[in-house]
C-alpha cells in the first residue's frame, strides 16, 4: 500500500507508527513548513499550498498521481474534514480516502452536536451549554467553568483558546469581548478533581475490537499527551465505548476523553475520529498496534475482540532534535 498521511507537523510518532505496519511499502507526507518535525518521518515530504488556499487539493492530486496512492489517511483535524468530502475525487485516482463518513466528522468537530449526541445516548456529560446560553442564565452556572473554542475547526488560530471563569461577571465580560462570536464558544464545568482518562479503540462496522485505557500526565503543545499510563479498562467505560461506537456504526481508530473521579463518576467531554498520539506512544508498546489492525483490515483481514489483553505500563517522551534540510521537501509541480 502507498499511502499519504496529509500534514506531517509535529506527527512525526503516528508515521512512525505507519511506515513500520508491513503492509505499507511507501509512506507520503505534506507540509508547508520544513522545520515541521514530521517532515522525515515519511519516506518523502512533499511542499503544498496552505491548506486552505485553493490550488490546495490541486497539488494533493498531483502527489496522488505522482506517487500511485493507494489509501489516503488524514490525522489533522481540519484534514479530516477536508478529505471526508472528497472520497470521490480521490477515489477516480484509486486512491481512498481512510476514515469515518463525512457525517461521523461533522458531527465530531462540531463539540455541542457532541454534546448532545451523547445525551441522547445517556452516556455521563459534564454541564455544558452554549456561551450566550451560559451568560442568559448565571444562575445555573456550577462555577468555575472552562470557556473553550466549540469547533475543532478553529484550531491554529487566534480564536482557539481555553479560559477559566470563576464568576458570573466573568462570564459577562467574555460575552461582551467575544460579539459576534460568542456562539462559537461552549462554557463547560471545571473538572476539577478529576482523572482524565483517554480511551482509544479500535472497531469494525460498529463493533469495538480493541480498547486501550490510559491515565493521561502530561500533554505537550497542540494537546498532544507526552506522558500516560495505562490502567484496566472499568465496565462502564467499555460499555460507553460500545454504545457510542454501535451508534456511530463505527470502523477503525478513535478516540474519546474521559474524567473520573475516586467516588466512580464519569463525564465525556469529546470525541476524536482518528489515530491520537495516545494509540501509538502507550498503545503500541502497551501491545495494541491500531494501525496494523488498520491495514490488516484494509488488507481484507479481521481483528479479534479482546478486552483489558493490554499490558500495563507507563510511556513518557522527551523532545528529541530532527535535522532537517530544505531538500527534504519536495515541490509536487516541479
Amino acid at each position: 500500500m502507498r499511502v499519504l498521511v496529509p500534514t506531517a507537523g509535529r506527527r512525526n510518532i503516528l508515521l512512525d507508527a505507519i511506515r513500520q505496519c508491513p503492509q505499507v511499502t511507501r509512506l507520503v507526507t505534506t507540509e508547508i513548513d520544513y522545520t515541521a518535525p514530521g517532515v522525515i518521518a515519511a519516506d518523502v515530504c512533499y511542499r503544498v499550498p496552505p491548506s486552505g488556499a485553493p490550488t490546495y487539493l490541486d497539488a494533493v492530486e498531483s502527489i496522488c498521481r505522482r506517487e500511485g496512492i493507494t489509501h489516503i489517511l488524514p490525522l489533522a483535524d481540519l484534514d479530516l474534514e477536508r478529505f471526508a468530502a472528497q472520497r470521490e475525487r480521490f477515489g477516480a485516482l484509486g486512491a481512498s480516502v481512510v476514515c469515518a463518513p463525512q457525517d461521523t466528522v461533522t458531527l465530531c468537530m462540531d463539540k455541542w452536536r457532541t454534546h448532545s449526541f451523547l445525551r441522547e445516548l445517556d452516556i455521563p456529560l459534564p454541564w455544558t451549554a452554549p456561551l450566550p446560553d451560559a451568560a442568559a442564565a448565571p444562575e445555573r452556572v456550577p462555577f468555575p467553568v472552562c470557556l473553550k473554542p466549540g469547533h475543532a475547526g478553529m484550531k491554529n488560530s487566534p480564536d482557539y483558546f481555553f479560559q477559566r471563569l470563576e464568576t458570573p461577571e466573568e462570564l459577562a465580560t467574555w460575552l461582551e469581548r467575544l460579539g459576534d462570536r460568542a456562539p462559537r464558544y461552549l462554557v463547560q464545568e471545571h473538572l476539577e478533581g478529576r482523572r482524565e482518562l483517554n480511551v482509544d479503540f479500535f472497531a469494525i462496522r460498529g463493533s469495538v475490537r480493541r480498547v486501550v485505557v490510559l491515565h493521561r500526565h502530561g500533554w505537550g503543545a497542540g494537546g498532544g499527551i507526552t506522558r500516560g499510563t495505562t490502567v484496566p479498562c472499568p465496565p462502564e467505560v467499555a460499555f460507553m465505548t460500545q454504545r457510542l461506537v454501535a451508534a456511530l456504526s463505527y470502523d477503525g481508530p478513535g478516540n474519546f476523553q474521559v474524567w473520573t473521579d475516586d467516588s466512580g463518576g464519569y463525564a465525556v467531554t469529546e470525541i476524536n475520529p482518528r489515530f491520537s498520539n495516545s494509540s501509538a506512544l502507550v498503545g503500541i508498546p502497551a501491545g495494541e498496534n491500531f494501525f496494523r489492525h488498520l491495514f490488516d483490515v484494509l488488507a481484507g483481514g479481521d481483528v479479534p475482540p479482546r478486552t483489558n489483553g493490554y499490558a500495563m505500563l507507563t510511556v513518557t517522551c522527551a523532545y528529541a532534535p530532527r535535522v532537517v534540510s530544505d531538500e527534504a521537501l519536495v515541490d509536487p509541480f516541479a
